[in-house]
């Protein structure tokens, strides 16, 4: 039920041509470091959407900070704090999480709603391996979607992964490879077309490569299991694109501002 509310309240913006992007990357250093970097940015009329009338993007994208606790991401941050940025037209929220394990980099991309699945980072005699795909999106979940949204999709949303490595990539199933190195995935399809998009690369690094905290201590093997059991869920699926669906559900519900769009067969709770 709440992934059918996220495809809603995301319909509903996408409903006045609104432009909203999500970008994640999986930053691997060649110290050994590993950071995910989430990212979600709106142009001004989705910010205009999101907030009230009298609300500057500024106000806007302060209110949505103070939703975002990374202390309750699937990985906890405690000492991370969500800050904003503009990129050409755009304005967004950045919150970046380093010195992760590989179990961690797993959890923290594939928990709650993400459109990721059965994530695994792991070095293989010298070979630094990334695996993943996408989930399923019911029938239902994507009729709904796309039969309210006025037009091309791609033209008003963009869900990427990012993937910046050390070494030389050897195989990978990347749909680009961008100007600073990374390699990129369109997991759009996945949600509007049912598309299985495959997430693999491979590199080889240097002999002795390891995977080290921030004090570039090694991780000891095997890796424990993170909790993730009090994740709660809209932050778990704000690396993949429905950040904009997430915020403003919440920030309508709490603030009272505007009514949900009235929807055959969905009646929201008063």
């Amino acid at each position: 039920m709440r992934k059918l509310l996220l495809l809603i309240a995301l319909s509903a913006v996408l409903l006045t041509a609104c432009r909203a992007e999500s970008i994640t990357r999986l930053r691997i250093d060649p110290t050994g470091t590993v950071t995910v970097i989430s990212e979600f940015a709106f142009d001004e009329e989705a910010l205009g959407v999101i907030g009230g009338l009298d609300d500057t993007p500024e106000d806007v994208l302060r209110a949505l900070s103070a939703y975002i606790d990374p202390s309750a991401l699937p990985v906890a941050a405690a000492d991370v704090e969500p800050e904003r940025f503009e990129r050409g037209d755009l304005q967004g929220i950045r919150v970046t999480i380093p010195g992760l394990n590989p179990t961690e980099v797993a959890t923290q991309l594939s928990s709650g709603g993400s459109i990721i699945k059965d994530v695994e980072l792991s070095l293989e005699d010298d070979r630094l391996v990334m695996a993943g795909s996408t989930r399923d999106v019911s029938d239902f979940e994507r009729a709904r979607l796309l039969a309210l949204v006025p037009g091309d999709l791609t033209q008003l949303l963009s869900v990427v992964l990012q993937i910046e490595v050390p070494g030389a990539v050897v195989n990978h199933t990347a749909d680009r490879v961008l100007d600073d190195g990374a390699f990129e995935w369109d997991l759009l399809p996945a949600i509007t077309d049912g598309k299985n998009v495959l997430v693999s690369l491979e590199a080889a690094v240097q002999p002795g490569f390891q995977f080290v905290d921030l004090a570039g201590i090694p991780f000891s093997d095997p890796v424990v299991e993170p909790e993730s059991g009090s994740t709660a869920w809209w932050v778990a699926v704000l690396p993949f694109g429905l950040a904009a669906a997430i915020s403003w559900f919440i920030i309508v519900i709490l603030r009272r501002r505007k009514p949900l769009p009235e929807i055959e067969g969905f009646t929201p709770k008063s």
